[in-house]
């Protein structure tokens, strides 16, 4: 069940507040838990096979803690190197100064061996303008035994904190960067670049450019093999008794990302005797394609592969005695198959407004009206001898705040009003109306001059008691008292957009319409919605027994509005004929269904769940602002009720028919 916490009060509003019963998709997150397992697994195992060490500016940044913005610059400038390198496909480790001078040695000829980790080559970034007396001692004695450092930028400026030329080891610093021996970075190195001892110079994309990994070759679109950038496509190589474990990424949310690579093992005398590949969805494992390849007398095999937006890919190396036999990859055929109508929309849960602007009566006077709940929660404090809310911004010292006490008979009253259009009452049937109260046993609460008490029933948060106030509720203007949080109101309902906010109206059915923007909850009366929402098409199948078939979900969004996305939602649930298929959560955006479905007619179910970003908040810190942010982040807001088309919210939706397709391997 994992830790019983709440998120009652401002804990809702800060970063991250919650992995646990209060998100819609919770019974759905094991299944990202499963895929980050089997990576940590994966990626657990063996060694890096690493021999490049870059080594972080950080004295430098200490030196330039507090001199403008030389530390920014500092800190840009290095992470903007790791980067590139990481697209340059460059296996490399990062360096620090005070864990080399603990456990460094070069001892070995041309290897610096930092505990069991053993480097050929020390890279000093552009930004490397201090280094440690240690650190000059380890890199002459690497030096001296063949090992190679490479500048990328000019000799640092201060030994220790101390100018160079005035510290105590500036003769060995002179010694280790002799001008006359310093050497520009050759030019037209192979697969795999090596460097005789000594200190080379080399601009940033020099660097970037040199064929440093020895085992993985990556290939361009004609197949010649070098070292350039594949901008979003990481990887990594870990090193094991029998083998390597390859891990490759496309970090890029907008669409697929194709590479080519050509992998040996670390001696002629080995071969691979398979590639395996290891579905981090499933944890099924199977061969993978594969064509054996022999370079320069080593013998590897070659592979090549297509990310899916925010994809990856996990492939085991097996060593063997006996190379690896081509094994071509499988050849499919598809055929889209029609649904017999447009789809259906049906909100499976009820749904939510939100009411956030109130008034504030203190001492028996108006001190706020029509104002933001934030607004009138620190005119609450401050009433009280605050100069904010405590629980928001200070920290505590030791029971400073628990103990503090308010005198008696003080408090305070909110009133919020809604509205309600008459198309509510219209069929005359009384329907379940509720508000979601936080702690409602620190206060009374009355809905237009009716006390009203909470039920034991909660909404997201088990403190968050809803309260039926449907015999209270009336067409037009309604009142509730109550906390100084925001009023979820939940029902069988829609939301309009209003030019002071939003209110309610009854709930019409959700019809398909050719314009996308109009298929999104926030144009479908459901603005604020987090929860489900079903998508259901009946298709009509002649199955065949050498066919696949599955359910195929257009583009995903990431978080925001983007263009060109189709559905946006944490997770999709697709269901044929009642019977669950699989959940949809990233790309790509497909489950088989093929067991599941019948000759003729057949209902195919998508159930999007989203998250409470849309009620949480914050909405007005910018349009489609996606960090959940911190506390801070929701005192951005209007003085007086604005339009709701103001309020940012995040469309959640399918804006384009899913679709069943026939695959037939040739």
């Amino acid at each position: 069940m994992g830790p019983q916490f709440s998120v009652r009060g401002g804990r809702k509003f800060d970063e991250g507040p919650s992995l646990f019963y209060h998100m819609p998709y919770w019974s759905d997150y094991h299944l990202l838990l499963r895929y980050n397992q089997r990576v940590s697994y994966l990626l657990s195992q063996g060694r890096r096979p690493v021999d490049t060490l870059i080594l972080q500016p950080t004295t430098t940044l200490w030196k330039y803690l507090y001199r403008g913005g030389l530390c920014e610059k500092t800190a840009s400038s290095f992470c903007d190197l790791v980067k590139k390198c990481e697209a340059a496909q460059i296996e490399y480790e990062i360096g620090n100064e005070n864990i080399m001078a603990q456990l460094g040695s070069a001892k070995e000829a041309g290897i610096l061996s930092i505990g069991p980790a053993r480097y050929r080559r020390v890279v000093l970034p552009e930004c490397f303008d201090n280094i440690e007396e240690s650190t000059i001692d380890l890199l002459s004695r690497f030096v001296e035994n063949g090992g190679a450092v490479i500048l990328l930028g000019s000799l640092p400026g201060t030994i220790g904190g101390t100018p160079a030329a005035e510290s105590g080891a500036a003769e060995r610093f002179r010694r280790l960067f002799d001008p006359e021996k310093i050497r520009p970075l050759p030019s037209g190195l192979s697969f795999p670049a090596t460097l005789p001892g000594g200190v080379y110079t080399a601009g940033r994309d020099e660097f970037l450019t040199t064929p440093w990994n020895g085992s993985t070759r990556f290939l361009s679109a004609d197949g010649t093999e070098g070292a350039f950038s594949i901008p979003a496509l990481y990887h990594q190589r870990k090193k094991t008794k029998d083998g390597e474990i390859f891990f490759f990424v496309n970090s890029n949310r907008d669409g697929e990302r194709s590479f080519r690579c050509r992998v040996f093992p670390d001696s002629a005398d080995k071969c691979w005797e398979d590639v395996l590949r290891c579905d981090l969805f499933t944890g099924e494992v199977a061969p993978y394609p594969i064509t054996p390849v022999t370079v320069g007398g080593r013998a590897g095999v070659e592979i090549e592969a297509t990310l899916p937006a925010i994809g990856s890919l996990a492939l085991v190396f097996k060593e063997g005695t006996q190379p690896a036999a081509e094994r071509k990859p499988p050849v499919f055929t598809q055929k889209v198959i029609a649904p017999d109508a447009a789809p259906t929309i049906e909100r499976l849960d009820d749904n939510v407004m939100v009411v956030d602007y109130g008034t504030l009566v203190l001492d028996g006077q108006i001190a706020a009206e029509n104002q933001y709940y934030r607004a009138l929660d620190k005119k609450m404090w401050e009433h009280f001898g605050y100069k904010c809310n405590p629980w928001y911004h200070i920290p505590q010292r030791r029971r400073d705040l628990v103990d503090r006490k308010f005198e008696p008979g003080t408090g305070y009253q909110t009133r919020w009003k809604f509205t309600i259009d008459e198309s509510y009452f219209a069929d005359g049937e009384k329907k379940p109306f509720y508000a979601v109260v936080e702690e409602p046993r620190l206060m009374e609460i009355s809905c237009n001059g009716q006390t009203v008490a909470p039920s034991e029933d909660w909404w997201f948060d088990r403190s968050a008691k809803k309260v039926d106030i449907g015999p209270a509720i009336r067409a037009g203007e309604n009142q509730i008292f109550c906390e100084i949080v925001p009023i979820y109101l939940l029902g069988d309902f829609d939301v309009a957009y209003t030019s002071d906010g939003f209110k309610i109206t009854a709930a019409a059915p959700k019809a398909w319409s050719g314009d996308p923007e109009s298929l999104w909850w926030t144009h479908l009366g459901m603005p604020f919605y987090g929860h489900r929402v079903a998508y259901r098409e009946t298709f009509t199948v002649e199955k065949n027994d050498a066919c696949r078939y599955f359910a195929q979900l257009p583009r995903l969004g990431y978080l925001g509005h983007e263009p060109g996305v189709d559905w946006n939602a944490a997770t999709a649930h697709v269901r044929v004929n009642g019977q669950e298929a699989g959940v949809v959560y990233c790309e790509p955006c497909r489950v088989d269904v093929t067991d599941l479905l019948e000759d003729g007619a057949n209902t195919v179910e998508v159930i999007l769940t989203a998250c409470p970003r849309n009620w949480c908040g914050p909405h007005f810190k910018g349009k489609y602002y996606i960090e959940r942010g911190y506390y801070d982040d929701f005192d951005a807001f209007p003085d007086q009720p604005t339009a709701g088309d103001r309020y940012d919210l995040i469309p959640y939706g399918l804006t384009r028919p899913f679709t069943l397709v026939e695959q037939r391997q040739r």
